[in-house]
């Protein structure tokens, strides 16, 4: 994928993720079916069912999940499923006046990219991404689930959207659902967070 930044740009992202299968062992590790569950049977249903309860767990751990897929929009234009390495090559192309627009990436996506970029010992301007992601109110990363919630008052995208866009988001089972399924949701993310963004671009102007 050709990659390429312009000077100025705001940029919303946004990432999709799964539980790592190679630390399901050992997020898993102490599940055990209480001692009144006595037949081999039922012990094996309830730590199954408990293991998928865990993987849930997993899909939303900074350190236990993993990236399933990463899209980028440029504000106005259409957005693109990236790799890891992409995005790594992306970041570190944007110009000191560019922003990136998300909802809840400073808390998930963001710090979730950071440590995967380290894990596989990717080329990326790691102190300029941790800072910025510290810096909340910042002027590089505009956050809209901390810049909307009213110190604490935190609602979900999709409420913000039927607030104030009249829109909803479509709904997807994350447990079931196909990779082009989940990169269509993704995609969707960053078109839905542009929107919201867009009622309140003034704001940040």
């Amino acid at each position: 994928m050709l990659i390429t930044v312009n000077n100025m740009a705001n940029y919303v992202l946004d990432i999709e993720t799964c539980a790592n299968p190679q630390l399901i062992e050992i997020f898993a590790k102490n599940i055990k079916a209480p001692k009144n569950i006595k037949s081999k049977e039922k012990i094996d249903e309830y730590v199954e069912n408990a293991k998928q309860e865990a993987i849930k767990k997993m899909m939303v751990d900074i350190d236990y999940c993993d990236i399933a897929c990463i899209a980028i929009k440029k504000q106005g234009e259409d957005a693109k499923i990236y790799t890891l390495e992409e995005f790594a090559k992306w970041y570190s192309l944007l110009f000191p006046g560019d922003r990136i627009i998300v909802f809840n990436g400073i808390k998930f996506d963001l710090p979730i990219l950071l440590r995967q970029c380290a894990k596989k010992s990717l080329d990326l301007p790691y102190r300029s991404l941790q800072k910025d992601i510290k810096d909340k109110y910042g002027s590089k990363i505009i956050d809209l689930m901390v810049e909307l919630g009213n110190f604490g008052d935190w609602k979900s995208l999709d409420t913000y959207l039927q607030i104030y866009c009249g829109i909803e988001k479509t709904p997807i089972d994350f447990m079931t659902c196909t990779q082009e399924e989940l990169e269509k949701h993704c995609l969707e993310d960053t078109s839905s967070t542009e929107k919201l963004y867009n009622v309140f671009e003034k704001i940040f102007n």
